[in-house]
């Protein structure tokens, strides 16, 4: 596939970076941890709001399930099923430019499911992974509704 082997060399080249916003309310400084790093998928895309909203609705189709998944393969202890779910989460992982510490992070979880080791750790990291799913695709949510706007339709 043409896509996965470009995603995969500009994940290469360019590693995706963990956005912190900060924002002022009043007196009080806000940080917001984003997941997601649109300009990456612009790159990627060539700005083409339409094979971007595409990607974006796989993605947001895919990793629901997944998450859930990998959850339930984790309480079954069904480590080759936990393993193989990981697995497909990964390249999507660049293709959204999360940051490559999720990537780490997944993983550390293939590991220890190829290890068959059940620990804390692995319940934390499957925690981190679903949490930053989650919101990956709260963010995706929203720039998928931005893509389709009228004025990017026209495009």
């Amino acid at each position: 596939d043409e896509r996965l082997l470009y995603s995969k060399l500009i994940g290469i080249i360019k590693k995706p970076v963990l956005i912190i916003e900060k924002k002022m309310e009043g007196n009080i400084k806000t940080e917001e941890i984003r997941y997601v790093d649109m300009s990456y998928l612009l790159k990627l895309t060539k700005s083409n709001p339409i094979l971007m909203s595409e990607i974006i609705t796989v993605y947001l189709k895919q990793t629901p399930s997944l998450v859930s998944t990998m959850r339930k393969s984790f309480s079954d202890k069904n480590w080759d099923l936990l393993g193989a779910t990981v697995h497909k989460m990964i390249p999507s992982f660049a293709i959204m430019g999360i940051n490559s510490e999720i990537t780490e992070v997944a993983m550390k979880i293939q590991e220890f499911a190829r290890e068959l080791e059940l620990s804390q750790d692995l319940d934390k990291l499957i925690l981190q992974l679903e949490n930053v799913c989650t919101q990956a695709c709260v963010e995706l949510e929203l720039e998928l509704l931005n893509l389709n706007t009228p004025e990017n339709e026209n495009r």
